[in-house]
């Protein structure tokens, strides 16, 4: 048990020595109690020393870590003072007050800054105890008016570890359900299962009561029970009682009392002592294995975080190319892999592979080429490309207007999806992250510039390119193409047209200003389901209902009509344009108007979606082969290019003040962890 509680002291203050934090929970004893519920006297007769500052209020206000070695010699040392050697105990009193006032201020603030004390005494046993500031409900003098919030937070934030052992010091002539230092170990520990209870001032309570009940668990149970012990007095202290002197009366006290002398050999200083021993040892066998783990971990996680760090570049100029050409790598290689799916860390490469595809596709699938284009947009289109002589079929010009519109209500999508795309690899290469970036920030900085320059280039070119795309599709409608309808299947399928609507149909449609047919009231569609008037087939139409008239009801400017109702061409009086109130007239179409309205549809739908097609396929593969290619094939060079060349400096490799200073933290954690794995390198629990 002694080599084990040794060689976790021996670790305690390894790591209590660093400059650097650990994550080592060792188990350690933190007493807690009240002011004046006898903490320091308890501490002191254990470390068998007066060291301790005494007095009125607050007098521990910072935390105090002992570390008791069992040695010949006697003598202490503290951690700030590493090569002072102190054998006069009197002084180690004094230089805790004088330390104290160094960090707390002369007040009687509180710091949660640890003053380490080793003491090497053959009275001690290797044990760790930490000292707290007592618990109160009150400020006294300069103190913060939360000052017990501050002193409970400091207290809980020791004993809430699962490794450390709750010394609750009580006084033993107050009722137990009011003790301060069981209160707060049951916020922590409610079972008990850390806590050890330690009654004091047993020999200054009333004539005829004891606290024998309590210390036999039947009040207030603790898994590992209570102490009884008795304090020097005030008077032993003035009287210069020694503390060994002190024990031989707490024993004859224990010895002769009609209570205590039932459980006389589990009560005293001494016998705390054992306890102590006891359950630290086993407690430290429990946490042993996790305690190992954790150092291996810690020790590999360390060993990661310096490698990261590097070594100091210095003024190496091949190094410093080497770096830089070896960053500039890496980071090409993980945007190319992110993009083409190599890697689970990012989804940017699914994520463009459903714009371009899925997105746009169902963008293209839900554009209607002729939802906005209206009857009467088609007649008077078809009207004004036939000029004085008029066709026998639709002018091809009239085809090819709306076929444009339709490519047009494609190129907005098109666009569209190229932003995305540039949207989504500007956000990759923010999201790319390396060693190096947080050791190197300028280099950082330089990389993403350069990057999302050749990203915004290589989009432009994408974008010129899809604009060209547009401009053939524009330029040249193909009505030879082999998917595309036809006029004889166009006209093939105007046939059940025919047959649904008769050879001539009238409708009221209104006439306004200058507008050859008007707007009708249904956006100026000419509905199959308006009341039209149909002829036979073989009845001849009067002459003054047919589109085209006859010569005598050839249109001529100022020239009136014969019939001015029936008329598909307004008077004079009605053509005096804006401002006009549109006036109902009851035009006649012949079956060929309407055939022409439907032939039209049919045509301009067969030929978008053979340019939805066409568009479906180039513009993904524009932005795949302009964009993203090209940025994947140009971007390593032109890093490389600019960083050795134009934008070198000596600062493209600066680190800093943060990295170096991390870097030597890193590699005295590494040297702590690795003495502290030697030193359990070789016990067996067996063997204690």
């Amino acid at each position: 048990m002694e080599s084990l509680l040794a060689k976790v002291n021996e670790l305690q203050k390894l790591v209590n020595l660093s400059h650097v934090k650990v994550d080592i929970s060792l188990p350690q004893i933190v007493v807690v109690g009240a002011q004046s519920a006898g903490k320091s006297s308890v501490l002191e007769s254990i470390v068998g020393k007066d060291f301790l500052p005494r007095g009125q209020g607050i007098v521990t206000r910072m935390p105090l870590i002992i570390q008791c070695h069992n040695d010949e010699e006697e003598f202490a040392i503290f951690q700030h003072l590493p090569s002072v050697i102190f054998k006069d105990f009197a002084k180690v009193r004094d230089e805790i007050i004088a330390e104290t006032n160094k960090k707390a201020g002369s007040r009687k603030a509180i710091v949660d800054q640890p003053i380490l004390l080793e003491i090497y005494s053959p009275l001690v046993v290797n044990i760790t105890l930490v000292d707290l500031p007592g618990l109160t409900k009150n400020p006294v003098g300069d103190q913060p008016r939360n000052i017990s919030v501050l002193i409970e937070e400091m207290v809980l934030d020791y004993i809430k570890k699962e490794n450390a052992i709750i010394l609750a010091i009580s006084p033993g002539n107050n009722d137990i359900a009011n003790s301060d230092a069981l209160k707060i170990a049951r916020d922590v520990d409610p079972r008990g299962e850390r806590t050890l209870g330690v009654l004091t001032k047993l020999d200054i309570m009333d004539k005829g009561t004891s606290a024998i009940n309590v210390l036999l668990g039947e009040e207030y149970p603790l898994a590992h029970g209570y102490v009884g012990v008795v304090c020097r007095s005030q008077a032993d202290i003035t009287n210069n009682v020694s503390i060994l002197d002190h024990l031989d009366k707490e024993a004859e006290f224990f010895r002769t009392h009609p209570d205590y002398k039932l459980i006389q050999d589990q009560a005293g200083i001494p016998y705390l002592t054992q306890r102590l021993q006891e359950i630290l040892f086993e407690k430290l066998k429990r946490a042993l294995p996790s305690i190992k783990e954790g150092i291996d971990f810690q020790l590999e996680h360390r060993s990661n975080e310096l490698e990261n760090y590097g070594d100091p570049i210095g003024e190496n100029k091949a190094l410093q190319q080497n770096i830089i050409i070896k960053i500039a790598s890496d980071y090409c290689r993980f945007l190319e892999e992110t993009i083409e799916g190599r890697t689970d860390k990012d989804e940017t490469g699914t994520q463009i592979r459903k714009i371009l595809f899925s997105f746009f596709e169902d963008k293209l699938k839900q554009i209607n080429p002729m939802e906005e284009i209206t009857d009467n947009e088609i007649l008077e289109q078809i009207s004004s490309t036939n000029g004085i002589h008029g066709t026998l079929l639709i002018p091809e010009q009239t085809f090819r207007v709306f076929s444009r519109k339709a490519i047009e209500s494609i190129r907005a999508p098109s666009f569209q999806i190229l932003h995305l795309v540039k949207d989504s690899l500007l956000a990759l290469t923010q999201k790319i992250s390396s060693p190096y970036f947080s050791r190197f920030k300028n280099l950082h900085l330089l990389i993403s510039e350069i990057t999302e320059k050749i990203i915004e280039d290589k989009y432009e070119s994408t974008y010129d390119m899809i604009k060209r795309i547009f401009d053939m599709e524009n330029n040249y409608i193909n009505i030879h193409h082999p998917d595309f309808i036809g006029g004889r299947i166009a006209i093939e399928k105007t046939k059940k047209f025919d047959e649904a609507n008769g050879n001539q149909l009238k409708m009221q449609v209104p006439v306004q200003g200058d507008s050859l047919f008007g707007t009708t009231q249904n956006n100026g569609n000419l509905s199959k389901q308006s009341p039209f008037t149909s002829l036979s087939s073989n009845q001849q139409a009067p002459a003054q209902n047919s589109l085209f008239p006859s010569s005598q009801q050839t249109l001529g400017f100022g020239q009136n009509p014969t019939n001015k109702t029936n008329s598909i061409f307004p008077s004079s009086q009605q053509t005096s344009g804006v401002g006009q109130s549109p006036t109902n007239k009851t035009i006649t179409l012949n079956q060929s108007d309407l055939k022409n309205i439907e032939l039209v549809r049919i045509l301009v739908k067969s030929y978008f979606g053979i340019v939805r097609k066409n568009i479906g396929d180039y513009v993904p593969k524009a932005i795949l082969s302009f964009l993203i290619h090209d940025v994947q094939e140009s971007l390593k060079d032109s890093l490389v290019a600019q960083l050795l060349g134009e934008k070198f400096n000596e600062k493209i490799l600066d680190e800093g003040k943060i990295i170096p200073k991390k870097r030597e933290d890193c590699k005295e954690a590494i040297a702590l962890l690795r003495g502290a794995k030697n030193i359990l390198r070789n016990w067996n629990i067996s063997s204690n």
